[in-house]
């Protein structure tokens, strides 16, 4: 029975160590505010990429907060790991987007969808490379990333080569089962808390990463978790890198041990990020 209440519960008790980069120290150009849309004022983009870079590919990062947090933003990033990509001729361009406070779920991934259709239609203006565009996300942006690299409402979306996932909530049917039935911040992802069991289950199939990921010819996914996550179980991560693999889709699983929910420690990780945004975007 899962037991849904009125309170939307944040699992972000403080925000992890960020080192912020002096971005014209190190010669990129920083563009605060490119607005993919003008329906909302959240419908940003905060972007930066190295001068005289053409034909660059991109990265677009989304942060978590339980689609739901009006105090993480766009600027809530792995900055030097990005200043490093951008320096090496990536456009990189931090997403933020509609909180479900703003508009229910599927909205904040139409925004991603509205993001990459920008980029790629304005690819000249921004000297980009349209058809090399890969998202990068934490949490809930993680969610975000891997639905819409997987094509979830099945329209024809705007594909993407690549995806990273920083410890997604994949499936968030058993993510409610993990938490002993109380729904915890997943209750942020229903259109209301007075659903009807039934209902509640078929909203959060819908919405989750894992019922997408038999489709074949998904986009390569790098997906990292951290061994003592104790708001995300590193069991998403595993079972939905498995669904990927049993579709015969490229999906590469690294389990951190010693470490939980937020951005990790030690920079062999976020090399291996690099290094799987220069094989599937740079080559």
């Amino acid at each position: 029975m899962i037991k849904m209440t009125e309170t939307k519960k944040n699992p972000y008790e403080y925000l992890c160590h960020i080192t912020r980069v002096n971005f014209y120290k190190r010669g990129l150009n920083y563009m605060s505010g490119v607005y993919y849309a003008d329906g909302h004022p959240r419908q940003y983009m905060e972007c930066f990429y190295k001068e005289g870079c053409t034909d660059m590919p991109v990265i677009i990062w989304i942060h978590g907060g339980a689609w739901d947090d009006e105090f993480l933003t766009a600027s809530y990033r792995p900055e030097e790991t990005l200043a490093k990509l951008a320096e090496a001729g990536f456009f990189i361009a931090c997403l933020e987007y509609r909180l479900t406070r703003h508009a229910v779920l599927p909205a904040c991934l139409e925004d991603c969808q509205m993001a990459v259709r920008f980029l790629r239609e304005h690819a000249e203006k921004y000297h980009i490379n349209p058809e090399k565009i890969g998202l990068w996300g934490e949490s809930a942006g993680a969610h975000i990333a891997c639905m819409v690299g997987s094509d979830y409402s099945g329209c024809k979306m705007q594909p993407v080569q690549c995806v990273v996932s920083f410890y997604c909530p994949s499936n968030l049917n058993t993510l409610v089962e993990d938490m002993n039935h109380e729904p915890g911040f997943v209750v942020n992802v229903l259109p209301s808390p007075k659903l009807e069991e039934e209902e509640i289950t078929k909203i959060l199939k819908e919405m989750s990463p894992v019922s997408y990921a038999h489709k074949q010819g998904l986009p390569p996914m790098l997906l990292f978790h951290g061994a003592c996550d104790e708001v995300v179980s590193c069991n998403q991560s595993i079972e939905y890198a498995g669904r990927l693999r049993n579709a015969g889709n490229e999906a590469k699983l690294v389990i951190v041990p010693g470490q939980g929910h937020g951005f990790f420690s030690g920079s062999k990780y976020y090399d291996h990020v690099i290094d799987f945004f220069n094989q599937n975007l740079s080559e």
